[in-house]
């Protein structure tokens, strides 16, 4: 079973954050239990919230070495939002997804915007 990372922006309080890394993990309690018996053999997910990460040791001009990094470059600063398939493009091109890969959520203090344009709360890829 792949792991879940659990990252966030700058902006989300600490209140936030755990109410964030709580609701997933009920989640997936929840989805969990509704397996059918083999599938409960599977060991439980692993979850790790790193929250707004920098690499240590990491020079800022090294490509993926902070959470920020992703933002940056999915940012468009003139609008104030965040391309959310350019965000996601980001992740999935991640060196670490290719070696390990896993689930990312993030939960952002920006307004995201998808593909149309129009403001979204999400996007994901099956």
């Amino acid at each position: 079973m792949r792991s879940f990372s659990l990252t966030w922006s700058e902006g989300i309080t600490e209140k936030e954050a755990i109410v964030y890394v709580s609701a997933v993990h009920e989640a997936l309690q929840i989805a969990w239990s509704q397996l059918p018996p083999r599938g409960n053999l599977l060991p439980f997910p692993e979850i790790t919230p790193f929250g707004s990460w920098i690499l240590q040791g990491a020079a800022p001009e090294i490509d993926y070495f902070s959470f920020e990094w992703y933002q940056d470059r999915a940012a468009d600063p003139a609008k104030g939002y965040l391309r959310a398939v350019r965000f996601l493009d980001l992740i999935l091109d991640e060196p670490w997804q290719r070696d390990t890969p896993h689930y990312d959520l993030s939960l952002v203090h920006s307004p995201l915007v998808g593909g149309d344009g129009r403001p979204t709360l999400g996007l994901a890829v099956r």
